[in-house]
């Protein structure tokens, strides 16, 4: 494992050392899971970002059908 530096607010570091100890844990443990779990949630959004642009590059608007005849095939009024 390597080192990183970096550095936070006071307050930061504060709340961090807070949950550290409540939960008796080292802080360097606590960054690493909170690292870890922000680079999931990037790693979900490029994934959701790569989908969304195949299905704009298939989109074919032909296949599109209006509220309009949505409520028409289905009896529902306007």
């Amino acid at each position: 494992m390597q080192n990183i530096t970096f550095k936070a607010p006071e307050d930061v570091l504060l709340r961090l050392g807070a949950f550290a100890k409540a939960q008796d844990r080292s802080r360097g443990y606590l960054i690493r899971k909170a690292i870890d779990a922000y680079l999931e949630e990037l790693e979900e959004e490029a994934e959701d970002l790569r989908i969304a642009a195949e299905r704009l590059q298939n989109y074919d608007p032909s296949q599109n059908i209006s509220l309009k005849d949505i409520g028409q095939k289905y009896g529902l009024a306007d």
